[in-house]
């Protein structure tokens, strides 16, 4: 990756709009930079400066310079090298970034928040597969069960760092629920701001001064991709479909261990408060279905139903040998569209129908495109409707 969209040059000129730039470097050193460029530009202002940066890695595209890569000799698959690789690079990007913050004078009074996306994509059975393209990216989500796309632990407990000398204290651990979106109601507190309705997340800092007592959240929501899960204290609830789970994720077992019968009282409490949350979204309920992905990955992770290893060829047998681009499919008419998705042939096109079989569809794309194209809103299209598409 070598291409950029920059508003401002190095220097921080105005570039008038967003402009391609092209820097042959290795993408993490890129970032780094101009993040410290940006930090030297800002430092001295009065007003508090804001700087967002999401490093590109680990992710595929899997690569990186030689110089990151020998700094993990002997033997392991080539993408967990590659993916180590890659993240020793973020930790010297991050280590730029905290040395230009001293060089600058203002380490003490700059509030720095260090956190993780998601889980690692694991494609279940953490393939070696050659290059560096989509797949398992190196990266491991132990002890914790699942990965990159559930909402189990695997999923979305990442890495979560703060720190901020002058308010903060040092080598704290916190082990309450906190939520990425605590983040952003910590920094506009920070920043002189008050906090409105508009904002999910809370000021962090007087929980871990002390100041004050308890959990932060009383409770912590997720809905993403046919799933839904809710965390109150160490009781956590997960939905997908008809499948329905609860853990203790302060327990040894945490996920491996599904107490729904034995606490049903407990489940639906939670359940309760998970529906009504979702009430209140901008695209309410609970009713989406689990993407075909999400289905697979509930079956090995949570059902035991253990997924077959299946078989990739050895990187040897592809080395050299390009794999040809697949062709593109034909694009299909919309009355074509219309006349294969209506299977009950009633003129109209319900969401289940416009999905087709969700084991080999992108489900939260095409039920967002669904309701894009439904323009009367009574959960069917029309032909009409459907020629809308372009």
């Amino acid at each position: 990756m070598r291409t950029y969209l920059a508003s401002h040059d190095p220097a921080g000129n105005d570039l008038k709009g967003p402009v391609v730039h092209v820097d042959k470097r290795f993408r993490i050193d890129v970032q780094a930079e101009w993040a410290s460029n940006f930090i030297r530009r800002h430092a001295k202002e009065e007003e508090p400066f804001f700087l967002y940066v999401s490093f590109f890695a680990p992710h595929v595209p899997l690569e990186a310079p030689q110089e990151y890569l020998d700094r993990f000799p002997g033997e392991m698959p080539q993408r967990r090298r590659l993916a180590l690789a890659m993240l020793s690079a973020v930790d010297d990007g991050v280590g730029l970034i905290s040395k230009t913050l001293e060089q600058q004078g203002v380490t003490n009074n700059t509030l720095v928040f260090y956190i993780g996306d998601n889980g690692a994509p694991l494609k279940i059975h953490k393939i070696d597969a050659p290059g560096g393209g989509p797949g398992w990216d190196g990266s491991l989500n132990d002890p914790w069960v699942g990965e990159k796309g559930m909402l189990t632990e695997g999923g979305i407990r990442v890495a979560y760092i703060m720190r901020w000398p002058d308010q903060v204290p040092r080598n704290k651990v916190y082990d309450r629920p906190a939520i990425a979106l605590d983040a952003t109601a910590t920094s506009l507190v920070a920043a002189g701001l008050k906090l409105d309705a508009e904002i999910d997340g809370v000021d962090l800092v007087p929980f871990l001064t002390g100041n004050q007592s308890g959990d932060p959240h009383d409770a912590l929501f997720w809905r993403w991709s046919g799933q839904a899960a809710i965390r109150a204290g160490d009781w956590k609830y997960l939905q997908g479909d008809s499948r329905a789970y609860l853990f203790n994720v302060a327990s040894p077992l945490h996920e491996k261990d599904n107490l729904i019968s034995k606490h049903p009282e407990i489940a639906k409490r939670l359940k309760t408060k998970l529906t009504k949350w979702s009430g209140e979204l901008v695209d309410p309920g609970l009713d989406a279905p689990l993407s075909g992905a999400g289905a697979s990955y509930f079956y090995h992770y949570l059902d035991g139903k253990l997924a077959s290893h299946p078989k990739y060829p050895a990187e040897s047998s592809t080395k050299g040998k390009p794999t040809p681009a697949a062709k593109r499919k034909q694009t299909v008419s919309p009355a074509t569209l219309f006349k294969n998705r209506d299977t009950d042939k009633d003129g109209f096109v319900t969401l289940k129908e416009f999905i087709g079989n969700p084991e080999t569809r992108n489900v939260p794309v095409l039920t967002k495109r669904f309701k894009q194209l439904d323009t009367n809103k009574d959960s069917r299209l029309t032909l009409d409707e459907i020629q809308l598409i372009k």
